[in-house]
Protein backbone atom coordinates (compact mmCIF):
# COMPACT_ATOMS: atom_id res chain seq x y z
CA UNK A 1 0.00 0.00 0.00
CA UNK A 2 1.67 3.25 -1.13
CA UNK A 3 2.16 6.05 1.49
CA UNK A 4 1.61 8.87 -1.27
CA UNK A 5 -1.67 8.18 -1.23
CA UNK A 6 -2.49 7.85 2.15
CA UNK A 7 -1.78 10.93 3.16
CA UNK A 8 -3.90 11.04 6.26
CA UNK A 9 -2.98 7.72 7.64
CA UNK A 10 0.24 8.65 8.07
CA UNK A 11 -0.11 11.26 9.86
CA UNK A 12 -2.25 9.41 11.88
CA UNK A 13 0.54 6.81 12.46
CA UNK A 14 2.87 9.65 13.03
CA UNK A 15 1.36 10.40 16.50
CA UNK A 16 2.00 7.58 17.79
CA UNK A 17 5.13 5.78 15.99
CA UNK A 18 8.96 5.92 17.49
CA UNK A 19 11.03 7.56 15.19
CA UNK A 20 14.52 6.07 14.73
CA UNK A 21 18.03 7.64 14.82
CA UNK A 22 19.24 8.95 11.13
CA UNK A 23 22.24 9.18 10.07
CA UNK A 24 24.09 12.13 10.55
CA UNK A 25 27.79 13.28 11.44
CA UNK A 26 28.95 13.74 14.62
CA UNK A 27 28.63 17.28 14.98
CA UNK A 28 25.00 19.15 15.18
CA UNK A 29 25.03 21.76 11.84
CA UNK A 30 22.14 23.14 13.69
CA UNK A 31 18.82 24.27 12.21
CA UNK A 32 19.79 26.45 8.84
CA UNK A 33 20.10 23.36 6.92
CA UNK A 34 17.30 21.40 8.36
CA UNK A 35 14.47 21.35 5.42
CA UNK A 36 12.13 20.22 8.38
CA UNK A 37 12.51 23.72 10.39
CA UNK A 38 12.82 25.74 6.96
CA UNK A 39 9.86 24.28 5.89
CA UNK A 40 7.86 25.14 9.62
CA UNK A 41 9.15 28.12 9.31
CA UNK A 42 7.38 29.40 5.96
CA UNK A 43 4.18 27.20 6.37
CA UNK A 44 4.11 29.29 9.68
CA UNK A 45 4.57 32.98 8.03
CA UNK A 46 1.64 31.89 5.66
CA UNK A 47 -0.66 31.12 8.40
CA UNK A 48 0.12 33.81 10.43
CA UNK A 49 -0.49 36.06 7.24
CA UNK A 50 -4.05 33.87 6.62
CA UNK A 51 -5.31 34.42 10.07
CA UNK A 52 -4.01 38.31 9.62
CA UNK A 53 -6.49 38.30 6.60
CA UNK A 54 -9.34 36.73 8.06
CA UNK A 55 -9.63 38.92 11.02
CA UNK A 56 -8.65 42.08 9.24
CA UNK A 57 -11.31 44.83 7.73
CA UNK A 58 -11.43 47.15 4.66
CA UNK A 59 -10.14 50.81 5.58
CA UNK A 60 -13.59 51.14 4.35
CA UNK A 61 -15.53 49.26 6.58
CA UNK A 62 -13.19 50.51 9.23
CA UNK A 63 -13.56 54.44 8.57
CA UNK A 64 -17.68 54.13 7.96
CA UNK A 65 -17.80 52.60 11.95
CA UNK A 66 -14.90 55.42 13.15
CA UNK A 67 -17.79 57.83 10.86
CA UNK A 68 -20.40 56.59 12.35
CA UNK A 69 -19.66 57.15 16.64
CA UNK A 70 -18.41 60.54 15.58
CA UNK A 71 -21.38 62.11 13.58
CA UNK A 72 -24.10 60.50 14.74
CA UNK A 73 -25.10 58.72 11.12
CA UNK A 74 -24.96 55.30 10.35
CA UNK A 75 -24.67 53.51 7.03
CA UNK A 76 -26.72 50.98 5.25
CA UNK A 77 -25.19 48.91 3.11
CA UNK A 78 -27.99 47.96 -0.15
CA UNK A 79 -25.65 46.57 -2.96
CA UNK A 80 -22.05 45.79 -3.65
CA UNK A 81 -20.28 48.57 -2.17
CA UNK A 82 -23.34 51.30 -1.91
CA UNK A 83 -24.32 53.21 1.11
CA UNK A 84 -27.17 55.72 2.02
CA UNK A 85 -26.44 57.76 4.91
CA UNK A 86 -29.21 57.85 7.78
CA UNK A 87 -29.54 59.39 11.06
CA UNK A 88 -29.48 56.29 14.22
CA UNK A 89 -31.63 55.83 16.68
CA UNK A 90 -30.66 56.15 20.40
CA UNK A 91 -30.06 51.93 20.69
CA UNK A 92 -27.81 51.93 17.11
CA UNK A 93 -26.42 55.41 19.42
CA UNK A 94 -25.13 53.29 22.35
CA UNK A 95 -24.26 49.79 20.16
CA UNK A 96 -21.61 51.80 18.33
CA UNK A 97 -20.18 53.36 20.82
CA UNK A 98 -19.10 50.24 21.84
CA UNK A 99 -18.28 48.90 18.60
CA UNK A 100 -15.01 50.76 19.19
CA UNK A 101 -13.85 47.91 21.41
CA UNK A 102 -14.74 45.54 18.57
CA UNK A 103 -12.64 47.78 15.74
CA UNK A 104 -9.31 47.06 17.69
CA UNK A 105 -10.26 43.48 18.85
CA UNK A 106 -9.52 42.84 14.94
CA UNK A 107 -6.94 45.60 14.13
CA UNK A 108 -5.21 44.14 17.15
CA UNK A 109 -5.10 40.06 15.56
CA UNK A 110 -5.61 41.60 11.71
CA UNK A 111 -5.07 44.73 10.01
CA UNK A 112 -6.58 46.19 6.56
CA UNK A 113 -5.35 43.33 4.96
CA UNK A 114 -9.05 41.69 4.07
CA UNK A 115 -8.52 41.17 0.54
CA UNK A 116 -4.41 41.96 -0.44
CA UNK A 117 -1.28 40.95 2.18
CA UNK A 118 1.84 42.11 1.07
CA UNK A 119 4.59 41.45 3.62
CA UNK A 120 8.17 41.50 3.95
CA UNK A 121 10.85 40.75 6.81
CA UNK A 122 14.48 41.02 7.49
CA UNK A 123 16.70 39.52 10.07
CA UNK A 124 19.90 40.15 10.89
CA UNK A 125 22.08 38.17 13.33
CA UNK A 126 25.97 38.85 13.07
CA UNK A 127 28.47 36.74 14.67
CA UNK A 128 26.63 33.71 14.21
CA UNK A 129 27.74 30.34 14.97
CA UNK A 130 28.21 27.67 12.15
CA UNK A 131 29.13 24.33 12.88
CA UNK A 132 30.99 22.59 10.69
CA UNK A 133 32.74 19.65 10.12
CA UNK A 134 36.20 21.67 10.19
CA UNK A 135 35.19 23.80 13.39
CA UNK A 136 32.92 26.63 14.77
CA UNK A 137 32.59 29.71 11.91
CA UNK A 138 31.52 33.09 13.23
CA UNK A 139 29.27 34.44 9.98
CA UNK A 140 26.46 37.03 9.59
CA UNK A 141 23.05 36.04 8.89
CA UNK A 142 20.93 37.56 6.77
CA UNK A 143 17.67 36.13 6.42
CA UNK A 144 14.89 37.68 4.16
CA UNK A 145 11.07 36.95 3.97
CA UNK A 146 8.66 38.11 1.67
CA UNK A 147 4.94 37.20 1.26
CA UNK A 148 1.98 38.27 -0.99
CA UNK A 149 -1.32 37.14 -0.38
CA UNK A 150 -4.65 37.93 -2.24
CA UNK A 151 -7.92 36.81 -1.54
CA UNK A 152 -11.62 36.48 -2.94
CA UNK A 153 -14.59 36.48 -1.04
CA UNK A 154 -18.34 35.26 -1.80
CA UNK A 155 -17.44 34.39 -5.95
CA UNK A 156 -20.45 31.14 -5.25
CA UNK A 157 -22.80 31.31 -2.33
CA UNK A 158 -24.93 28.34 -1.37
CA UNK A 159 -27.42 28.12 1.44
CA UNK A 160 -24.70 26.24 3.44
CA UNK A 161 -21.87 28.27 2.55
CA UNK A 162 -20.24 31.23 0.28
CA UNK A 163 -16.84 29.97 -1.49
CA UNK A 164 -13.99 32.05 -1.65
CA UNK A 165 -10.55 31.92 -3.56
CA UNK A 166 -7.26 32.74 -2.04
CA UNK A 167 -3.44 32.74 -4.01
CA UNK A 168 -0.61 32.86 -1.36
CA UNK A 169 2.93 32.93 -2.63
CA UNK A 170 6.26 33.38 -0.11
CA UNK A 171 9.61 33.21 -0.20
CA UNK A 172 12.61 32.80 2.13
CA UNK A 173 16.08 33.58 1.32
CA UNK A 174 19.18 32.90 3.79
CA UNK A 175 22.37 34.39 3.19
CA UNK A 176 25.37 34.11 5.41
CA UNK A 177 28.75 36.44 5.05
CA UNK A 178 31.68 37.71 6.30
CA UNK A 179 34.46 40.36 5.48
CA UNK A 180 37.12 39.62 4.31
CA UNK A 181 40.47 41.61 4.03
CA UNK A 182 42.10 41.73 0.71
CA UNK A 183 45.80 43.39 -1.15
CA UNK A 184 45.58 45.42 -4.08
CA UNK A 185 48.14 45.29 -6.80
CA UNK A 186 49.80 48.26 -4.98
CA UNK A 187 49.65 46.91 -1.91
CA UNK A 188 46.59 49.03 -0.35
CA UNK A 189 44.61 46.80 1.99
CA UNK A 190 40.20 47.10 1.46
CA UNK A 191 37.76 44.60 2.63
CA UNK A 192 34.58 43.24 0.85
CA UNK A 193 32.06 40.69 1.72
CA UNK A 194 32.26 37.08 0.82
CA UNK A 195 28.76 34.59 0.46
CA UNK A 196 30.23 31.93 2.33
CA UNK A 197 28.24 28.52 3.58
CA UNK A 198 25.48 27.18 2.44
CA UNK A 199 23.28 29.25 0.33
CA UNK A 200 19.39 28.56 1.55
CA UNK A 201 16.84 29.10 -0.73
CA UNK A 202 13.02 28.06 0.50
CA UNK A 203 9.54 28.55 -1.28
CA UNK A 204 5.66 28.42 -0.72
CA UNK A 205 2.70 28.42 -2.93
CA UNK A 206 -0.65 27.93 -1.81
CA UNK A 207 -3.89 27.61 -2.67
CA UNK A 208 -6.91 28.64 -0.50
CA UNK A 209 -10.67 27.40 -0.57
CA UNK A 210 -13.08 29.44 1.55
CA UNK A 211 -16.23 27.78 2.63
CA UNK A 212 -17.87 30.64 4.97
CA UNK A 213 -18.83 30.32 8.02
CA UNK A 214 -17.71 26.74 8.09
CA UNK A 215 -13.62 26.90 7.79
CA UNK A 216 -11.30 26.84 4.93
CA UNK A 217 -8.87 24.62 3.05
CA UNK A 218 -5.41 25.08 2.06
CA UNK A 219 -3.37 22.78 -0.13
CA UNK A 220 0.20 24.30 -1.25
CA UNK A 221 3.63 22.56 -2.41
CA UNK A 222 7.21 23.64 -0.44
CA UNK A 223 10.12 23.93 -2.54
CA UNK A 224 13.65 24.13 -0.40
CA UNK A 225 16.33 24.49 -1.97
CA UNK A 226 20.11 24.68 -1.09
CA UNK A 227 23.52 25.31 -2.34
CA UNK A 228 26.09 23.33 -0.68
CA UNK A 229 29.71 24.99 -0.88
CA UNK A 230 31.66 21.33 -0.60
CA UNK A 231 34.88 21.07 1.61
CA UNK A 232 36.25 24.79 0.24
CA UNK A 233 33.16 26.21 2.43
CA UNK A 234 33.00 28.96 -0.31
CA UNK A 235 29.94 29.55 -2.56
CA UNK A 236 30.82 29.59 -6.12
CA UNK A 237 33.42 27.38 -6.44
CA UNK A 238 33.58 23.67 -9.08
CA UNK A 239 32.59 21.61 -5.46
CA UNK A 240 29.38 23.61 -4.93
CA UNK A 241 26.51 21.27 -5.28
CA UNK A 242 22.82 21.63 -5.04
CA UNK A 243 20.46 20.07 -2.83
CA UNK A 244 16.52 19.95 -3.33
CA UNK A 245 13.62 19.02 -1.80
CA UNK A 246 9.60 19.13 -1.91
CA UNK A 247 6.80 19.18 0.89
CA UNK A 248 3.59 18.80 0.49
CA UNK A 249 1.37 21.48 2.78
CA UNK A 250 -2.40 20.96 3.79
CA UNK A 251 -4.03 23.23 6.14
CA UNK A 252 -7.81 23.09 6.82
CA UNK A 253 -9.55 24.57 10.16
CA UNK A 254 -13.08 23.74 10.18
CA UNK A 255 -15.32 24.34 12.32
CA UNK A 256 -12.48 26.29 14.49
CA UNK A 257 -10.51 22.74 14.35
CA UNK A 258 -7.24 22.93 13.07
CA UNK A 259 -5.27 20.07 11.00
CA UNK A 260 -1.65 20.93 9.65
CA UNK A 261 0.49 18.35 7.64
CA UNK A 262 3.96 18.86 5.90
CA UNK A 263 4.63 15.92 3.80
CA UNK A 264 8.50 15.40 1.97
CA UNK A 265 7.81 13.65 -1.28
CA UNK A 266 11.42 12.76 -1.72
CA UNK A 267 11.59 10.69 2.15
CA UNK A 268 8.06 10.08 1.63
CA UNK A 269 7.18 10.83 5.05
CA UNK A 270 5.74 13.50 7.29
CA UNK A 271 8.42 16.00 8.53
CA UNK A 272 5.43 17.86 11.03
CA UNK A 273 2.00 17.24 11.81
CA UNK A 274 -0.22 19.78 13.62
CA UNK A 275 -4.01 19.54 14.87
CA UNK A 276 -5.42 22.37 17.21
CA UNK A 277 -8.22 23.24 18.80
CA UNK A 278 -10.02 27.39 19.03
CA UNK A 279 -11.65 27.11 22.25
CA UNK A 280 -13.26 30.43 22.40
CA UNK A 281 -14.08 30.35 19.04
CA UNK A 282 -15.69 27.64 19.34
CA UNK A 283 -17.77 28.28 22.62
CA UNK A 284 -18.18 31.40 20.75
CA UNK A 285 -20.16 29.62 17.45
CA UNK A 286 -21.98 26.95 19.27
CA UNK A 287 -23.08 27.54 22.95
CA UNK A 288 -24.50 31.15 25.03
CA UNK A 289 -21.22 31.30 27.03
CA UNK A 290 -19.43 33.65 24.94
CA UNK A 291 -21.79 36.84 23.63
CA UNK A 292 -19.50 39.13 22.30
CA UNK A 293 -16.36 37.76 20.84
CA UNK A 294 -14.48 40.84 21.17
CA UNK A 295 -14.60 40.86 24.95
CA UNK A 296 -13.18 37.58 25.38
CA UNK A 297 -9.25 36.60 25.09
CA UNK A 298 -8.46 33.74 22.64
CA UNK A 299 -7.44 30.64 23.53
CA UNK A 300 -5.67 27.79 21.50
CA UNK A 301 -4.85 24.14 22.23
CA UNK A 302 -2.63 22.42 19.67
CA UNK A 303 -0.52 19.15 19.51
CA UNK A 304 2.56 19.70 17.48
CA UNK A 305 4.81 17.08 16.16
CA UNK A 306 7.81 17.12 14.03
CA UNK A 307 10.97 15.49 13.44
CA UNK A 308 14.22 17.15 12.11
CA UNK A 309 17.03 15.23 10.75
CA UNK A 310 19.96 16.31 13.16
CA UNK A 311 17.99 15.21 16.58
CA UNK A 312 17.48 11.75 17.55
CA UNK A 313 13.96 11.68 18.79
CA UNK A 314 11.04 13.08 17.11
CA UNK A 315 8.78 15.70 19.08
CA UNK A 316 5.81 15.11 20.77
CA UNK A 317 4.33 18.81 22.18
CA UNK A 318 1.18 19.71 23.80
CA UNK A 319 1.11 23.67 23.20
CA UNK A 320 -1.37 26.31 24.39
CA UNK A 321 -1.66 30.07 22.98
CA UNK A 322 -3.64 32.88 24.65
CA UNK A 323 -3.43 36.58 23.92
CA UNK A 324 -5.97 38.80 25.28
CA UNK A 325 -6.15 42.82 23.82
CA UNK A 326 -8.38 45.98 25.05
CA UNK A 327 -8.41 48.86 22.60
CA UNK A 328 -5.15 49.90 21.75
CA UNK A 329 -3.56 50.17 24.58
CA UNK A 330 -2.66 46.95 26.32
CA UNK A 331 -2.06 43.17 24.82
CA UNK A 332 -0.90 40.19 26.38
CA UNK A 333 -0.08 36.85 24.66
CA UNK A 334 0.98 33.63 26.72
CA UNK A 335 1.99 30.51 24.86
CA UNK A 336 3.40 27.06 27.00
CA UNK A 337 4.19 23.84 25.76
CA UNK A 338 4.67 20.67 27.09
CA UNK A 339 6.37 17.52 25.77
CA UNK A 340 4.15 14.32 25.75
CA UNK A 341 7.03 12.72 23.78
CA UNK A 342 10.59 12.80 22.48
CA UNK A 343 12.51 14.05 24.92
CA UNK A 344 15.99 12.88 27.09
CA UNK A 345 18.30 14.60 29.56
CA UNK A 346 18.04 17.52 31.33
CA UNK A 347 15.67 18.51 28.81
CA UNK A 348 13.48 15.29 30.08
CA UNK A 349 14.40 16.23 33.59
CA UNK A 350 12.55 19.64 32.91
CA UNK A 351 9.25 18.67 31.57
CA UNK A 352 8.80 21.77 29.62
CA UNK A 353 9.50 22.60 26.00
CA UNK A 354 8.55 26.29 25.91
CA UNK A 355 7.21 29.46 28.15
CA UNK A 356 6.54 32.69 26.54
CA UNK A 357 5.23 35.75 28.24
CA UNK A 358 4.86 38.99 25.68
CA UNK A 359 3.37 42.34 26.13
CA UNK A 360 2.60 45.46 24.01
CA UNK A 361 1.39 48.56 26.04
CA UNK A 362 1.00 52.51 25.48
CA UNK A 363 3.23 54.70 27.08
CA UNK A 364 0.04 56.34 29.10
CA UNK A 365 -1.74 53.01 29.52
CA UNK A 366 -2.96 53.86 32.64
CA UNK A 367 -4.41 57.32 32.14
CA UNK A 368 -5.96 56.20 28.81
CA UNK A 369 -7.86 52.80 30.85
CA UNK A 370 -9.62 55.58 33.30
CA UNK A 371 -11.31 57.10 30.11
CA UNK A 372 -11.04 55.74 27.14
CA UNK A 373 -13.85 57.33 25.51
CA UNK A 374 -12.25 60.29 25.94
CA UNK A 375 -8.86 59.55 24.67
CA UNK A 376 -10.15 57.92 21.52
CA UNK A 377 -13.07 61.04 20.64
CA UNK A 378 -10.04 61.92 18.43
CA UNK A 379 -9.79 60.36 15.04
CA UNK A 380 -6.17 60.30 14.43
CA UNK A 381 -6.08 57.87 17.15
CA UNK A 382 -8.00 55.52 15.95
CA UNK A 383 -6.31 55.67 12.52
CA UNK A 384 -2.76 55.64 14.18
CA UNK A 385 -1.18 54.00 17.02
CA UNK A 386 1.50 51.75 18.51
CA UNK A 387 2.79 49.48 21.07
CA UNK A 388 6.32 49.41 23.22
CA UNK A 389 6.79 45.66 22.42
CA UNK A 390 8.41 43.09 26.09
CA UNK A 391 8.79 39.78 26.22
CA UNK A 392 10.33 36.88 28.16
CA UNK A 393 10.61 33.40 27.57
CA UNK A 394 12.15 29.72 28.57
CA UNK A 395 13.68 27.60 26.40
CA UNK A 396 14.41 23.52 26.45
CA UNK A 397 16.35 21.50 24.30
CA UNK A 398 19.27 19.30 24.83
CA UNK A 399 20.80 20.80 21.24
CA UNK A 400 21.61 23.73 23.33
CA UNK A 401 24.87 21.99 24.95
CA UNK A 402 26.22 21.50 21.09
CA UNK A 403 26.19 25.36 21.19
CA UNK A 404 27.74 26.15 24.43
CA UNK A 405 25.05 26.25 27.01
CA UNK A 406 26.22 24.29 30.17
CA UNK A 407 22.52 22.48 29.84
CA UNK A 408 19.00 22.37 28.05
CA UNK A 409 17.40 25.48 29.39
CA UNK A 410 18.11 29.00 28.78
CA UNK A 411 15.99 32.01 29.54
CA UNK A 412 15.61 34.84 26.64
CA UNK A 413 13.95 38.21 26.27
CA UNK A 414 12.71 41.02 23.60
CA UNK A 415 12.02 44.50 23.18
CA UNK A 416 10.67 46.44 20.42
CA UNK A 417 7.96 49.25 19.12
CA UNK A 418 5.24 48.05 16.77
CA UNK A 419 3.41 50.85 14.68
CA UNK A 420 -0.36 50.75 12.68
CA UNK A 421 -2.09 53.35 10.65
CA UNK A 422 -4.39 53.70 7.70
CA UNK A 423 -3.27 55.33 4.64
CA UNK A 424 -4.68 55.88 1.08
CA UNK A 425 -7.21 53.11 0.62
CA UNK A 426 -5.16 50.72 2.74
CA UNK A 427 -3.03 50.29 6.05
CA UNK A 428 0.57 49.87 6.99
CA UNK A 429 1.77 48.07 10.00
CA UNK A 430 5.80 47.62 11.08
CA UNK A 431 7.93 46.49 13.90
CA UNK A 432 11.41 46.49 14.77
CA UNK A 433 12.23 44.11 17.48
CA UNK A 434 15.62 43.15 19.69
CA UNK A 435 15.95 39.85 21.47
CA UNK A 436 18.29 37.45 22.89
CA UNK A 437 17.67 33.89 23.20
CA UNK A 438 14.12 34.41 22.44
CA UNK A 439 11.97 31.68 22.60
CA UNK A 440 10.24 31.67 18.70
CA UNK A 441 13.65 32.52 17.61
CA UNK A 442 15.68 30.18 19.05
CA UNK A 443 13.07 27.44 18.28
CA UNK A 444 13.15 28.17 14.95
CA UNK A 445 16.88 28.73 14.74
CA UNK A 446 19.20 26.91 17.35
CA UNK A 447 22.24 28.47 16.01
CA UNK A 448 20.77 31.98 17.58
CA UNK A 449 21.67 31.01 20.94
CA UNK A 450 23.27 33.69 22.95
CA UNK A 451 23.14 35.96 19.89
CA UNK A 452 22.02 39.17 19.51
CA UNK A 453 18.69 39.01 16.97
CA UNK A 454 17.29 42.17 14.87
CA UNK A 455 14.46 41.42 12.79
CA UNK A 456 12.04 44.32 10.62
CA UNK A 457 8.80 43.87 9.60
CA UNK A 458 6.53 45.87 7.40
CA UNK A 459 2.87 44.67 6.18
CA UNK A 460 0.63 47.00 3.54
CA UNK A 461 -2.68 45.31 3.44
CA UNK A 462 -5.73 46.69 1.28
Amino acid sequence: MKIKSYIFILAIINIFQLISYPTYANFDPGDVLSATKRSLGLINIFRERWNIMKNSKSIYELTTEKKSRETNYYFDKKESNEYTEREVTDTENNNLKKDIRELYYYLNRGSYSKYVDLFLKYDYIPDFDVNTPFGKKELDMNYLILSSMVKFDNIIKTDLFSWGLGIGVSGARYGLTRNVELTGPNGEKFETIDMVYNQVYDDLVVVSNTFNPIGDIHIGLLFNRDIDVGIDNVIGTSDDYEKKFKTLFINTNILNVEFTLGYNYEKDESNNLEIGVNVMDMLYDYTNWVENRYLWPDFKLSYIYYKNEFEKLANHILYFDFMYSTYSYFYIKLKGGIPLYGQEGFEKEVGIKEILCEIGFHPKFAKIARNPEEYYSEEYKTAFFYYILAGFSLFNDNRLTNFGNKNSTVYGFMVGIKVSFAAFIGGIDSYIKFSRNYSEKINRMIETYNKNYIEFAIQIGF
